[in-house]
């Protein structure tokens, strides 16, 4: 089994964003070829779409998702704590057990490990 590095993250992600782009690229020069006026639109939509995407949330959103891809890939998961670390989640919301932050992994289907809980009574 492969085992996840900081340096094995930042490759992939170097190399996924990479490949999206080129990606891109290519939809676009081949609409031109084809003079595909449907797809060009298209393309164009989809970047006035992510003109409105909020910084400070999809930010969040787009690194879980990231940290969802290799982990599944590896079929494992995460402590609610860890990926919080890893994303440079706000501290807190670690008060009320991050709750903000389990909503948007139910919602992306992040895969959770089972977090141990805190007796206050001690």
């Amino acid at each position: 089994m492969k085992t996840i590095t900081p340096e094995s993250e930042l490759k992939f992600f170097k190399n996924s964003r990479k490949d999206s782009s080129l990606k891109i690229v290519e939809l676009f020069m081949d609409a031109v070829e084809k003079r595909d006026s449907y797809k060009i639109m298209q393309i164009a939509y989809a970047v006035e779409y992510l003109k409105y995407f909020k910084v400070d949330g999809d930010r969040y959103r787009a690194d879980i998702l990231c940290a969802k891809h290799l982990l599944d890939n590896e079929g494992k998961k995460w402590p609610i704590r860890k990926l919080a670390t890893e994303i440079k989640w706000p501290l807190s919301d670690a008060a009320d057990g991050f709750s903000r932050l389990r909503r948007l992994c139910r919602e992306l289907n992040f895969p959770l490990a089972i977090s141990r809980q805190i007796d206050r009574n001690k």
